[in-house]
């Protein structure tokens, strides 16, 4: 039977001019720099996003050249103002486990960091059901 590793990690409270006191669902992930060092973020999980994003510092601070990546236009929920971004290959790690990821990287420094579909909920279960403010993630090896 195969191991399966979980992670856990408690929502990130935070305030809203709309709805009070909130709870976002985030992820501790690192990504590997071009020098080899891992750096720790803690992005949004969002299910409705396809790709992950990062901002353009978080690139920088990653040892990577922005517009050496594929260039991409993301649009969100409200999709009528497209994001420039820049894609790249990246490692990421979650929980110690490590695997090849795409992160967009947008050309500026204001967007919030997220954790999206493309290449990590493949590989991982996602439960945000809300029920407890957790985000858990579990992956069979």
């Amino acid at each position: 039977m195969a191991e399966r590793l979980r992670v856990s990690w408690k929502w990130k409270p935070v305030k809203s001019k709309c709805f009070g006191d909130i709870a976002k669902p985030v992820a501790r992930v690192f990504l590997l720099s071009e020098a080899g060092t891992w750096i720790e973020f803690w992005p949004m999980v969002d299910s409705g996003a396809v790709i992950s994003l990062f901002n353009k510092s978080e690139c920088e601070i990653l040892g990577l050249e922005l517009e050496k990546g594929q260039p991409c236009q993301l649009k969100g929920a409200a999709g009528n103002h497209p994001l420039d971004t820049f894609v790249h290959p990246v490692k990421m790690s979650i929980g110690g486990d490590t695997f090849n990821t795409r992160v967009a990287f947008a050309i500026d420094d204001e967007h919030e960091q997220l954790l999206g579909r493309l290449d990590v909920f493949e590989s991982w279960e996602v439960d945000l059901r809300g029920k407890l403010p957790y985000t858990s993630l579990t992956r069979e090896n």
